[in-house]
């Protein structure tokens, strides 16, 4: 058995305290979630701002805190906009230029303790470094397609060549949508009809990027299997806690992307050093993982773990 590269990440706690529904402010928000900005390494990324009205009586007294270092949030200075009359704009520097190549969320809340609606909070991912993989692996049923995404910091020039088994490597725009962005590409990989089951080698070549570092040749590899080939429902699972409650479970459903039976037999899941809130088992005579995150004793803020 075989797995294409996913990863089950990203957990959220935060804690959430309603106010009084009385006569009072009320928070608005332009926005409650950025990104993903893709950032070169050892550089700041471009200061982000987030208007906030109110929405209700009286006046807002705004205040901002961060769940990650790299992300500092200030409220700014009064200025007309088409929010709600006048806003109060929540400023954001992405001071990222410390941290390693990779994927990051940080979370800003915006609360008013006098305020309904409050506090809320605005989401905000990056991609430091490359968003592209040092390498695209592909598992392909004989007959079967398997494709694989990626973000650029700008509109480059894609292209695909193979070294072995003819035109089956192919590099596209993808399909703008809702949440696609403009720059975002799709590999292909097809185990044409001719191709017997084996391994065949290709080329994704990027080039015209901003970032220095989209700009390579990236090797593919497609492994035309009989084998079952595992393929998680959704890569990430996101679980948004309020501090010192109790233990939340979610599901990730395993399908067969191959052909064969597919059985999982272990899940085992990856915490933090010090850190012991995430575990995850298979369910009987199934190939579904349920997954469970334990607050416990810890504080309020991000924490990530893998399955």
């Amino acid at each position: 058995m075989v797995f294409n590269r996913k990863t089950i990440s990203g957990c959220i706690f935060s804690l959430v305290v309603a106010a009084n529904l009385s006569a009072a402010p009320q928070l608005r928000l332009t926005q409650t979630a950025l990104g993903p900005f893709i950032i070169p390494q050892g550089s700041n990324g471009t200061a982000q701002l987030v208007d906030t009205a109110n929405a209700g009586d009286g006046t807002l007294n705004l205040q901002v805190s961060s769940s990650a270092s790299w992300l500092a949030a200030t409220v700014g200075s009064t200025h007309p906009c088409s929010l709600h009359g006048l806003c109060i704009p929540v400023d954001m520097a992405l001071q990222t230029s410390s941290l390693a190549a990779g994927s990051y969320t940080g979370i800003v809340t915006v609360s008013d303790p006098k305020a309904l609606d409050s506090p809320q909070t605005i989401t905000v991912t990056i991609q430091v470094g490359s968003d592209i993989p040092a390498k695209f692996e592909f598992f392909v049923p004989p007959g079967g397609k398997v494709t694989s995404n990626f973000t650029a910091a700008s509109k480059v020039n894609a292209s695909a060549t193979t070294a072995t088994g003819g035109p089956w490597l192919s590099v596209a725009a993808a399909s703008v949508g809702s949440f696609t962005f403009s720059n975002s590409y799709t590999v292909t990989s097809t185990a044409l009809a001719s191709l017997a089951t084996g391994d065949y080698t290709g080329t994704v070549t990027v080039s015209g990027s901003s970032s220095a570092a989209d700009n390579r040749a990236v090797p593919a590899t497609m492994h035309i299997t009989t084998l079952p080939v595992a393929q998680l429902g959704s890569p990430s699972l996101t679980f948004a806690i309020a501090a010192g409650s109790v233990r939340q479970s979610q599901f990730a459903a395993v399908s067969n992307a191959g052909q064969g039976t597919l059985s999982i037999t272990s899940a085992t899941a990856v915490n933090p050093s010090g850190q012991s809130w995430l575990s995850a088992s298979v369910l009987p005579n199934s190939t579904t993982i349920q997954v469970n995150a334990d607050p416990g004793s810890l504080a309020a803020g991000t924490y990530d773990g893998s399955v």
